[in-house]
């Protein structure tokens, strides 16, 4: 489970290691990776996926350390407040090699040790064709991710590779580094166009829904 520090990702492993699922759970911080485990057992990594070099080299060491994979479950993603005329390079390519080029690299090291039938899990967003205001790079972003999954599909017929668009869900960090200033200003036209809903999903029982 990639991302499995906080929300969704967290929810997805401590739920299989609930129902019995050996887990492999893969992080950048080590003293939540560790919760994850002394509740759900299994295994940590810390692995920025945003490092190319890292990709490759977690997922060796969780098939040497579960022997083998069923399972790869991607729920780790960067989403940052910019408006398109404020979004410098630099912001473009921290979205895009977290939420896209990172999933394509693990997946890439994880088919030959995919079980047959195995299941490839890519968490996308109900943003995609819908973006909104401040959020565009990360919509695109998540885009591309489904075309990742169709591609895969189309590749690898033995294999079953599923993208889940999440709608709104409390107690994840996706606004974790937004710009308090700039989304005093987004919110209220987000609500104009319908995108804050009166009700949200936990990220316990949508990981409890994916597991």
């Amino acid at each position: 489970m990639i991302g499995a520090s906080a929300g969704i990702g967290r929810a997805t492993a401590l739920r299989l290691g609930e129902l019995g699922f050996p887990v492999a759970v893969v992080g950048r911080r080590q003293a939540r990776l560790d919760e994850v485990v002394a509740t759900a057992g299994g295994h940590a990594f810390v692995a920025d996926v945003s490092h190319p070099t890292q990709c490759a080299g977690l997922v060796e060491e969780a098939v040497e350390a579960l022997g083998g994979l069923d399972l790869v479950a991607h729920a780790a993603s960067t989403s940052r407040l910019a408006l398109l005329v404020d979004a410098g390079a630099e912001y473009w390519t921290e979205v895009l090699q977290t939420n896209v080029v990172g999933p394509a690299l693990i997946a890439a090291a994880a088919v030959p040790h995919l079980s047959p039938a195995g299941v490839g899990c890519l968490l996308s967003s109900e943003s995609v064709g819908q973006p909104y205001p401040g959020i565009v790079p990360y919509v695109v972003s998540k885009a591309a991710l489904e075309e990742l999954a169709r591609g895969l599909r189309i590749e690898h017929p033995e294999l079953r590779i599923c993208c889940l668009q999440v709608g709104a869900t409390s107690d994840t960090e996706f606004g974790r580094d937004f710009d308090a200033a700039l989304g005093a200003e987004l919110f209220p036209r987000w609500i104009g166009l319908g995108k804050l809903p009166a009700q949200f999903m936990t990220a316990t029982e949508l990981g409890g829904a994916i597991a």
